[in-house]
Parts: structure tokens; C-alpha cells; sequence
């Protein structure tokens, strides 16, 4: 539809346009190039999938911890009654981690989100296959992931409890210096968030 992408390769312009055909043969030339998924050429595509809600490998993180409060303060992540959770990530530690989690850092210059969020992502690569393309794909949790990490010796990802009593006020102090939807999300999004009062 005339939209742009990050990372504008050739290659993938053939899978997109011609996908019945086009697709199978990408991935057995992954698959005989022992390539892993996601491969690093459609990482910066992945980062705009995630950030535009498409479900991928992504997990997403911040260099600002307070974007990370602003986040953990949402409604929808109210998956725990008496408090919720800001993690915070070693990287240090992960590039000990043998390969185990990869720090991907996407073009920005496509993902104006990512920008003002100063975003960057993690990703637990596997190893492409016939099984592991065509059959169901198992789905650890990061604290499964992290249990079977055994090449460090320090932990890399540790996580801050909150009581959900203090979200409201924790949302106020970071809507005050600035973290709001019209400067976390620089289009029309974040303009009728404003608009409607949404924080």
C-alpha cells in the first residue's frame, strides 16, 4: 500500500508481493542457510510489526526509566492485584548470555514511537527448521527463559514490585515532566489521547 518499512530489502519486496510462492522458498533458503528467526534483516520490520500491536519475537524495553514507569502504570497490565512490575535489564550481563538474548536496536528514523521512547528490544532467537516453521512454537515465559540461562553468573534482569495503590500517583509525577501520550506517541494517536484526557 505505499507505506515504508524499515530496513527496505529487495529480497523481501519478492515475499510481500508474491507470497504464496515467494514465502516457502525464503524460508527453506533460511533453513538451509542455518539461519535463525527472526534473521537480522527483518529485525527493524519486526520492531515496527511490534510497536503497530502485530504480535513477533520482540520484547520491548527502554534506556528511559521513565518511560518504563509510564508503561507499568497502564490499566491494561493489571495482571496482579496488589502491585505491578517495572523490570529492569542488565545489558552488560546479556552479551554474557552466549547468544541466549540478543539486544536488537531497530531503526528509528521509520518508528517515530520508538524514537520518543527511546526504545530498544530483546529477542530469544531460535534456530530455523522444518519443525520449527511449519509446527506449533513453543512460548517460555522471560522467567522460563531466564531459569535456563546458565552462562552468567549474575543475574540480568531484575524485578521491581510496585504497589498498585501508588500507580495513579507514580502516573501523575511522570505526566508532569513530561511522559504523556502526545510526547510518547508523536502523531495522531497520541494527539487524541490528549484530547480525550487518556494518560
Amino acid at each position: 500500500q505505499g507505506l515504508p518499512v524499515a530496513d527496505d530489502i529487495p529480497k523481501l519486496r519478492k515475499v510481500l508481493h508474491r507470497p504464496a510462492t515467494w514465502a516457502i522458498s525464503y524460508f527453506q533458503e533460511l533453513i538451509a542457510e542455518q539461519q535463525i528467526w527472526p534473521p537480522k534483516e527483518l529485525r527493524g520490520l519486526a520492531a515496527l510489526a511490534q510497536h503497530h500491536g502485530l504480535p513477533t519475537r520482540l520484547l520491548d524495553w527502554s534506556y528511559d526509566p521513565f518511560v518504563a514507569c509510564y508503561f507499568a502504570c497502564q490499566p491494561k497490565y493489571d495482571h496482579d492485584i496488589e502491585n505491578f512490575v517495572i523490570w529492569a535489564l542488565d545489558s552488560y550481563a546479556i552479551e554474557r548470555s552466549g547468544g541466549a538474548i540478543e539486544i536488537v536496536h531497530a531503526p528509528a528514523s521509520s518508528n517515530p514511537n520508538l524514537h520518543a521512547q527511546r526504545g530498544v528490544f530483546t529477542i530469544n532467537p531460535i534456530s530455523l527448521t522444518q519443525e520449527t516453521i511449519f509446527g506449533p512454537l513453543a512460548a517460555d515465559s522471560v522467567d522460563e527463559l531466564l531459569s535456563e540461562v546458565k552462562r552468567i553468573d549474575s543475574p540480568f534482569m531484575y524485578k521491581i514490585l510496585v504497589p498498585r495503590s501508588e500507580s495513579h500517583k507514580l502516573l501523575s509525577m511522570v505526566n508532569r515532566i513530561g511522559y504523556r501520550p502526545s510526547t510518547l506517541f508523536p502523531g495522531y494517536e497520541g494527539a487524541a489521547k490528549s484530547v480525550l484526557g487518556i494518560t
